[in-house]
This record gives structure tokens, C-alpha cells and sequence, in this order.
């Protein structure tokens, strides 16, 4: 594991951990769009008192999906920075 002396962190395994946080938020987003999709189609069909009772939950996967899916966001963003604070820093060294 190599690391930047001066930032602390290793380039290349923050650029792999951002590589798979981002393979992450595709695949889970494309998982996603399918279960509305499904959800969507459900909502056509379904109309006994149970769906009234799973619905609530459902806007409550939603809200905490959006959640997650923001805070990976973030967490990708700072990745993002480490690396080219520690790319920077290598450049200014090698000046």
C-alpha cells in the first residue's frame, strides 16, 4: 500500500474504494428504478385495505433510499477531493 506522506491516505486505494462506491450507486440505482417501476405497476392493481397499510412503508423506503443515496453522494465527493489533495501534493513535490 503506497502512501502520500503528506496527506496521509493512499491514492490508489481511495481511487479503488471510490471505484467501488461508485459501481455501488449504479447498480443500486438501477435496482431501484426497477423496484418504482414495479411499485408503480402494483399501484394500478392493488386496491384492498392492505395496500393502504404498505403504502406508508413504502414512502418510508423511499425517503431513507434518497437519504442513503445522498450521503453516498457525499462520501464519493470527498473521496473525490482526498485524491486530488493528494495528487496535488505529489505534483508540488516533484516540482
Amino acid at each position: 500500500m503506497s502512501s502520500s506522506g503528506i496527506t496521509g491516505i493512499s491514492v490508489e486505494d481511495t481511487q479503488a474504494l471510490l471505484q467501488q462506491l461508485q459501481r455501488f450507486q449504479e447498480t443500486i440505482g438501477g435496482d431501484w428504478r426497477s423496484v418504482i417501476s414495479q411499485w408503480q405497476n402494483l399501484q394500478n392493481c392493488w386496491q384492498d385495505r392492505q395496500y393502504d397499510r404498505f403504502q406508508p412503508f413504502f414512502e418510508e423506503l423511499c425517503r431513507t433510499y434518497a437519504q442513503c443515496e445522498q450521503q453516498c453522494e457525499e462520501y464519493t465527493q470527498f473521496l473525490e477531493e482526498r485524491i486530488r489533495a493528494a495528487e496535488d501534493a505529489a505534483a508540488t513535490l516533484n516540482m
